[in-house]
């Protein structure tokens, strides 16, 4: 060995491999930091961000998950998240983490997405790193590349203010320190705070991905290192006792949040495997025929990982669909499965480089066509049943068009199209004055307007007659009993607004049109693709698919 490396040859060889891997990884985290912060706030947060970003406000007021923010209350479903007014449903750390930026930053949109972004920057990093410490060569490293670049719901999710990112980058810490873990009490302890860390943030992810890390360690990972009482107590004692902690805090079963984790029909759930299925291909976390593939292949090439990472997206898959809230309709929660996406990514490597051993040079090129297009997931085949959800226009797709997402979405942040929330929380800076009420269809849109014009108060989110503790409450926050001084209805609910201004209007209460906002009245800028759209949306109704708005006057004189 001492002579290879004393070798020029060898030495300018072993020079050049570093730095093709050197650009390489350079390059990748280049262009994903611009695929993760260009443009991170011309959205305005949508109404599961403002769950995040409202509460976080709450934190920095009274240090808690507080619902309770001056004159206005964040009561998501008429206080389904709530106990004693403040969010104990929603595991805390994503709240926290974007309360820290506000207060270092100052709260913006921007800032409410920079941590999450950020971690998904650091996931990236890691799977590299990962990539590198394997030895793997250099083709198979750039094919890495390929496919995270090329996967642009990736990016999508690690851009929002909401769980997403925190817990793909603890996801993936976890795996890499179980794998590499050599019995070192360092290592140990990192896989311990990534644990809390994936806790904190989500339940269900991390009963997921514990269930299939017991998975490999029966299978796998008990022959590669055995682990000791002493070990099990360091992993599990810390895990018990400051889980417990943030568990009994925040707990699902002391608010009416809990009615959505009952157990439904085995057939229930069996459908939603079969959704989740579906949805994750048309979201192209990764190919689903990776799934039969990578099995098929082993049976040649006898990669261990050719089945063992099918079977962990499989436990993952359907532990989810059995812990997921259910609450029927045609399309799964996909953005539950957002960890397993570098798995996906990494599957599609693993198979493209079984396929193309004998000819590496095709694996750059394979890539380019696996990942930067959707012609191998053949989603484009694949209907979405769009009008079932009661969406009267198809966005962004009833079925997806061949093509490239990453040069949609890449086309998108040069030149992002407006979106709804921002031109009406806009036009409410312009012509309400603060303290002045309004109500808001759908009650989720309220919580986006709530974030980005908070001086007036958000009338009707609590039904009536006033559950606990909500009996002391100004009557403006109960459904009909206090009229608002204005009304902003979204697309699809214009008719149920019109159809309460004639009721009201039969009492003496009176409402004037004003011109609506010319802008499709959904937030079509979602991260699951199939509720995104990469350029406006022109062909809507005016008359139903728009935003509209009304202001209360006198009675008509008669």
């Amino acid at each position: 060995m001492t002579s290879e490396l004393a070798n020029p040859s060898c030495r300018g060889l072993q020079l050049r491999h570093t730095i093709a891997f050197s650009l390489t990884a350079g390059l990748v985290l280049g262009l994903s930091g611009l695929l993760l912060f260009s443009n991170l706030g011309h959205y305005a947060l949508w109404d599961d961000e403002t769950m995040v970003g409202l509460v976080a406000q709450g934190v920095l007021k009274t240090g808690d998950t507080s619902a309770l923010l001056d004159h206005n209350l964040v009561a998501y479903e008429d206080g389904l998240l709530l106990h004693n007014f403040c969010d104990r449903s929603t595991p805390p750390l994503p709240a926290y983490l974007t309360a820290a930026s506000f207060a270092l930053l100052g709260r913006s949109a921007t800032t409410a997405r920079l941590p999450f972004a950020v971690c998904g920057w650091l996931a990236v990093a890691l799977m590299l790193h990962w990539a590198r410490k394997e030895n793997v060569s250099w083709p198979s490293f750039a094919l890495l590349g390929l496919g995270i670049l090329g996967n642009v719901s990736l990016f999508l999710f690690c851009r929002q203010c909401r769980y997403y990112g925190l817990v793909i980058l603890a996801s993936v810490t976890i795996a890499y320190c179980y794998y590499h873990w050599d019995g070192k009490r360092w290592r140990l302890a990192a896989l311990v705070f990534f644990s809390l860390v994936l806790l904190a943030s989500n339940y269900m992810q991390f009963v997921a991905l514990y269930v299939c890390l017991g998975v490999d360690y029966c299978l796998w990972g008990r022959k590669q290192r055995a682990v000791g009482v002493s070990d099990w107590a360091w992993l599990l004692i810390p895990q018990i006792l400051v889980g417990g902690l943030v568990v009994g805090i925040w707990n699902p079963a002391t608010t009416p949040n809990k009615a959505n984790f009952l157990a439904s029909s085995a057939l229930d759930r069996l459908r939603y495997i079969v959704w989740f299925l579906r949805d994750l291909n048309l979201c192209e976390f990764g190919n689903v025929l990776l799934l039969v593939a990578a099995p098929l292949l082993w049976l040649r090439r006898r990669n261990v990982w050719l089945i063992r990472i099918p079977l962990l997206l499989t436990a993952y898959l359907i532990s989810l669909a059995l812990l997921c809230p259910f609450r029927g309709g045609v399309f799964s929660e996909v953005r539950y499965l957002c960890p397993t996406i570098p798995l996906w990514i990494v599957l599609g490597v693993l198979v493209l480089g079984e396929v193309a051993r004998l000819r590496p040079w095709l694996l750059v090129p394979a890539g380019l066509l696996f990942f930067g297009t959707n012609l191998l997931s053949v989603n484009w085949l694949i209907p979405f049943p769009y009008q079932a959800a009661g969406w009267l226009t198809p966005y962004p797709y009833a079925k997806a068009a061949p093509r490239s997402t990453l040069l949609l979405y890449a086309r998108e942040l040069l030149a992002p199209p407006p979106d709804p929330y921002t031109l009406a929380a806009d036009w409410i800076h312009r012509n309400m004055k603060p303290g002045q009420s309004v109500w808001v269809a759908p009650g989720l849109a309220d919580y986006p307007l709530m974030f980005h014009a908070p001086e007036v108060i958000y009338a009707w989110q609590l039904s009536y007659p006033p559950k606990e503790p909500y009996q002391n409450l100004p009557e403006i926050y109960f459904l009909g009993r206090q009229p608002p001084d204005f009304i902003v209805a979204f697309a699809g609910w214009i008719q149920v607004v019109r159809g309460t201004l004639k009721q009201m209007q039969a009492v003496g209460i009176h409402y004037r049109e004003l011109p609506p906002l010319n802008c499709f009245g959904r937030d079509a800028y979602r991260p699951e693709l199939f509720r995104r759209t990469f350029k406006p949306i022109t062909g809507f109704d005016p008359q139903t698919e728009g935003i509209y708005l009304f202001q209360r006057t006198a009675p008509e004189a008669k």
